[in-house]
């Protein structure tokens, strides 16, 4: 079997998918000892299902500036995040996770190539 090579294509310019659409790869990110790492330079997409309040969240920086999304599920017991110093709160504060079992939250985030600008849509009903 050949090795196969991984090319990272640059595009200079901008892209037309015309009727398409771009798809992500959503990563499913688990907490062990209070703690988990997102490592965006993996996707654009990550999944946070919660099975212990994480004390501690670390996020690897993409390489450039770009928007991603953090999935976060309640399990039976309501959770806590404690989100990384690079996090800045639309309003200055970072909002209070919905605790009901099962629901979810979508915390969505502008990277600029320092900070990620945190937005937070809540409540979203699964079960």
């Amino acid at each position: 079997m050949a090795n196969k090579i991984k090319i990272t294509p640059e595009l200079g310019g901008e892209m037309d998918c015309g009727s398409h659409s771009i798809g992500f790869t959503e990563q499913a990110i688990t907490s062990t000892s209070n703690e988990a790492t997102v490592d965006w330079k993996l996707s654009n997409k990550a999944k946070l299902t919660l099975s212990e309040d994480v004390s501690t969240l670390n996020f690897t920086a993409p390489t450039n500036p770009c928007n991603v999304l953090l999935r976060v599920i309640q399990d039976s017991t309501p959770r806590t995040i404690a989100w990384p110093a690079s996090v800045i709160w639309s309003g200055g504060t970072a909002p209070t996770l919905t605790t009901t079992s099962g629901f979810v939250d979508i915390v969505c985030f502008y990277f600029d190539g320092t900070y990620f600008y945190g937005s937070f849509i809540q409540n979203f009903d699964i079960t």
